[in-house]
């Protein structure tokens, strides 16, 4: 399908351009990433859907600090309306908005 989902992370940081290992990603809530990849230059995440996601469903994504992606110096407020999600799904293309749910970090 070639569907993504792409996790805007401002002020995370990595070595450079990367695969994260899908292994040390935790995805809850049915959703299989076919690639998962990180951008040092737009600070994301993107997943590439291998499987379809129902519209409205919770997925939680649990990066490990294993993969090499750093917190900002300040750490993640909870709720920070900087960390934003967009999609290019066929039936409900989004673009960046607020995640719903954040834990503070750091």
């Amino acid at each position: 399908s070639g569907e993504t989902v792409t996790l805007i992370l401002p002020g995370f940081g990595s070595p450079d351009d990367s695969a994260i290992n899908a292994l040390l990603l935790d995805l809850f809530v049915g959703m299989t990433p076919s690639r998962v990849s990180w951008s040092t230059s737009a600070t994301s995440i993107t997943l590439t859907a291998g499987n379809s996601v129902a519209s409205g469903t919770a997925v939680v994504i649990i990066v490990s600090s294993a993969n090499g992606l750093s917190l900002p110096p300040g750490g993640v407020e909870r709720n920070d309306a900087g960390v934003t999600l967009q999609t290019n799904a066929a039936l409900s293309p989004a673009e960046p908005s607020p995640v719903a749910s954040i834990e503070p970090v750091g």
